[in-house]
């Protein structure tokens, strides 16, 4: 098996990292450096990442380079929002993002919601977001209502939306079709109208607090993750001002705050097994 870098090793890593993208020649264009990506916080001690992992770079940029400038980037490891309300957050720290990625597509109870549901977990992001401690992005959503894209849950592993998603002893049931898939000819109306609705009550959700990236722009065939393909079939906002379904949030959080009882579902819910979604984030996209 291939042997993992030593701690001495990532140390030499992350310096070098932070060396080269915080110098002057790309502060400009580097807007943030996120030292690891989606550590399954779940699965590990999240003391020993924030203050033996997090911390020291932190220190690091700020005390040894000397970077006043640069952003520090910090995925929120699926934990809830206020695991990281008191870290870095004291008199002396400063520009620090948390990064929260979004999706509904990687477990069978999020796959069998409604669309009306998938809009009201989408809305209900934007409450995580304004009550945070720190600066955040929504760093990685999609369009996706279903796992059919090709490999996204692990080469050749298959889809749970379709019932041929078997790694080890995790196994799937049928929800609905796979077939043509990456064909917009063959969608319905219906399923054309719903992810628009997705896609905009998630950028309404998004932009309460810090924005989003969206992940991604282009993939080899994905409609359900390609921005390119969803704006050239209507549905991706073109402005991304446009909206075909203004207030859906304001709709569902009018709901919400008329009921007695609320129903989440944590993020430490959902299966991330098998879960490699790896491209290219674009904070700043041109679709004209």
């Amino acid at each position: 098996s291939t042997p993992k870098p030593s701690s001495a090793a990532s140390d030499v890593y992350k310096r070098q990292l932070l060396n080269k993208y915080s110098a002057e020649e790309y502060i400009n264009t580097v807007i943030g450096i996120e030292l690891i990506n989606e550590p399954l916080g779940p699965s590990m001690d999240l003391n020993k990442l924030k203050y033996d992992y997090l911390k020291p770079a932190y220190d690091y940029l700020r005390n040894e380079i000397g970077n006043t400038d640069q952003i520090v980037v910090i995925h929120d490891a699926f934990v809830s929002n206020d695991n990281w309300d008191t870290f870095l957050t004291n008199e002396d720290s400063y520009g620090v993002v948390i990064d929260h990625h979004h999706y509904q597509v990687f477990s069978p109870g999020e796959l069998q919601r409604s669309i009306e549901d998938h809009i009201a977990v989408a809305c209900d992001w934007a409450n995580g977001h304004l009550s945070d401690a720190h600066w955040n992005v929504a760093g990685e959503f999609s369009a996706a209502l279903t796992d059919c894209n090709k490999w996204l849950n692990g080469v050749g592993i298959g889809a749970r939306f379709d019932g041929s998603f078997n790694k080890g002893a995790q196994t799937s049931y049928y929800i609905g079709s796979c077939a043509d898939n990456e064909n917009i000819d063959t969608w319905s109306e219906e399923r054309k109208t719903n992810t628009r609705r997705y896609v905009e009550a998630q950028l309404d959700s998004f932009e309460e607090r810090g924005g989003w990236i969206i992940w991604c722009y282009k993939t080899e065939t994905s409609i359900e993750w390609g921005v390119d393909k969803l704006a050239a079939n209507g549905l991706f906002p073109q402005p991304i001002s446009d909206r075909q379904y203004p207030g859906q949030c304001g709709n569902v959080h009018e709901q919400a705050s008329s009921e007695t009882t609320t129903t989440s579902t944590p993020q430490d819910t959902v299966d991330f097994s098998g879960v490699d979604v790896s491209g290219v984030d674009f904070t700043k996209i041109d679709y004209n």
